[in-house]
């Protein structure tokens, strides 16, 4: 049967609510129901889909009881947001987006400086492996407030405490949620999932942290900086238990960029598709299975999908990716002088380019130039990126923050996804929602870092999506407490998620404070105290 028909979507509403309440058994045949109170003079009349029109059985309705009513309205709901999504997926929406939007707003965003605050001090310090740096004491002579920066090669960077970044977070994903509350974010870490069962918290004894059951969890990537963070955080390690491992077998890695021509008026939903054709093209060709055999590579690679945005070119896709060769593919040990590791990284890039050329021409881009449409670069730099790729930068989440996760990283020219977020959130400017929007509903569902297959398994590494990374607890995590929706709903509605998961110290000195309010229930806890 037809789904729904939209002029019965508020009668339907009101039909299932009044079935629901109604004293008649729900064996009745729905047929001999009559009411007003459910929004039509008569049920039949929202029913009036569901009667078979033609043949012997014509007249006759399709849900005979009560209960069967009842289970048809929620079929047809699931029926409807299924066929909604099909019909979003042919039909992309269109959003008006006005990027020149971005280099105003750049411009009147004055950057937060040293240069505006007292220097009260500064200390020559130890900031890991042997390394020494300045770190710097200011203050606002006009606030009073304190603010420490560390030198990072010649520019200065805001030192930020956990709670400042963890607040920052939860209020980017707050503005997240507003600007698309049809997406999961706007329930992740708010909602229950079942509300009449109890949340268990659990805390780290290695790591201190804290977890919750029973939550919802949007397990993105691209619309969430929550679980971004810790999504990110655990690819890393992965990526580089996976390096580590390799370059200690005898192999090494080298570092491919991929990247289309595109214009200003592309949308984000047609460089997806056509990228993504284009990927599928360049690797089914025979050529490139020869060429990455060739190199001893035997197809092992590891992909990530990265996006910015800015005012002269509009969105901007490309891809890294990872390759793994074995220890026979060149001679000579692999250093960036070795003339003949030099050679082995041209060749790979000549024969990598003429077909990923071919893929994006057959995918309907233009020409990708020879300079920019495709880059190798040595294992070096691919164990950087990756070294730096989930670390949270020490400036912060603005337009300042150096180059680390691709979820939050500062683009040279243009923004990354979450800068255009921490602009919005800034600034409130109604030109950035459409831009997000496009973001958020391109990137829906879309993988960002993608292992060739059977590579984690070579590397002993357990295949999770990001959904069961963010929900997964540590191994040495241990029950606490439970507490009822109820009291969720307490501590999301006055604000203290931040000192909830902020740290074991943290979590209870909240629950201490919390047992002293009047309005909220008794906490209970089982932790042993010794």
């Amino acid at each position: 049967m037809d789904a729904i028909n939209s002029d019965f979507r508020a009668e339907a509403r009101a039909a299932k609510e009044w079935l629901k309440n109604t004293s008649v058994p729900k064996s009745e045949p729905v047929a001999h129901v009559h009411s007003d109170s459910c929004g039509c003079s008569d049920l039949t009349r929202y029913l009036a889909p569901y009667v078979i029109q033609n043949g012997k059985n014509a007249g006759q309705i399709i849900v005979p009881t009560i209960k069967d009513a009842l289970d048809r309205i929620d079929l047809d709901a699931k029926l409807k947001k299924r066929q909604e999504r099909k019909e979003s997926l042919k039909n992309p929406k269109k959003f008006n987006t006005n990027f020149a939007i971005l280099d105003v707003l750049r411009s009147q965003k004055k950057p937060f400086s040293p240069a505006d605050l007292v220097l009260d001090s500064k200390k020559y310090v130890d900031v890991g492996k042997g390394r020494y740096s300045w770190k710097y004491f200011y203050h606002d002579a006009k606030t009073g407030e304190s603010f420490t920066f560390v030198t990072k090669g010649k520019k200065k960077v805001r030192e930020r405490s956990k709670h400042e970044i963890l607040t920052e977070r939860f209020s980017l994903q707050r503005t997240m949620s507003k600007v698309v509350p049809e997406f999961r974010v706007s329930k992740c870490l708010y909602t229950c999932r079942d509300s009449k069962k109890h949340l268990s918290v659990y805390i780290s004894s290695k790591h201190g942290t804290v977890s919750v059951s029973n939550l919802q969890t949007c397990g993105s990537v691209w619309h969430c900086p929550v679980c971004a963070a810790k999504i990110t955080e655990k690819r890393r390690l992965e990526v580089q238990k996976a390096i580590v491992d390799h370059q200690a077998a005898g192999g090494s890695v080298s570092f491919v960029t991929r990247t289309v021509p595109h214009y200003k008026s592309d949308s984000l939903i047609l460089l997806r598709d056509r990228f993504r054709k284009a990927d599928s093209i360049y690797r089914a060709n025979g050529s490139y299975k020869i060429i990455v055999k060739d190199k001893k590579c035997k197809g092992a690679s590891i992909k990530v999908f990265e996006l910015t945005v800015s005012e002269a070119n509009g969105w901007h896709l490309h891809v890294h990716e990872l390759y793994f060769h074995e220890s026979d593919a060149f001679r000579g040990v692999a250093v960036s002088l070795n003339p003949d590791y030099q050679e082995f990284l041209r060749s790979f890039e000549d024969g990598l380019y003429k077909h990923w050329r071919t893929a994006a021409l057959k995918a309907g881009f233009y020409e990708p130039s020879r300079a920019h449409g495709l880059q190798v670069q040595n294992g070096d730099f691919a164990a950087e990126y990756f070294a730096k790729y989930g670390v949270e930068p020490q400036s912060g989440w603005g337009i300042d923050s150096e180059l680390t996760k691709a979820h939050i990283k500062k683009a040279k020219k243009g923004f990354s996804p979450f800068d255009l977020l921490k602009l919005y959130h800034d600034t409130k400017h109604p030109d950035l929602i459409p831009i997000l929007q496009e973001y958020a509903h391109a990137m829906q569902r879309q993988q960002q870092l993608i292992w060739s297959r059977g590579l984690k398994k070579r590397f002993g590494i357990t295949d999770k999506t990001d959904e069961e990374l963010v929900e997964e607890l540590d191994d040495v995590a241990v029950e606490v407490a439970k507490i009822s929706p109820a009291q969720w709903k307490f501590i999301v509605k006055n604000g203290h998620q931040v000192s909830f998961f902020l740290s074991e110290e943290s979590f209870y000195n909240l629950m201490s404070y919390l047992a002293t309010e009047s309005d909220y229930p008794a906490f209970s806890l089982f932790q042993d105290s010794a």
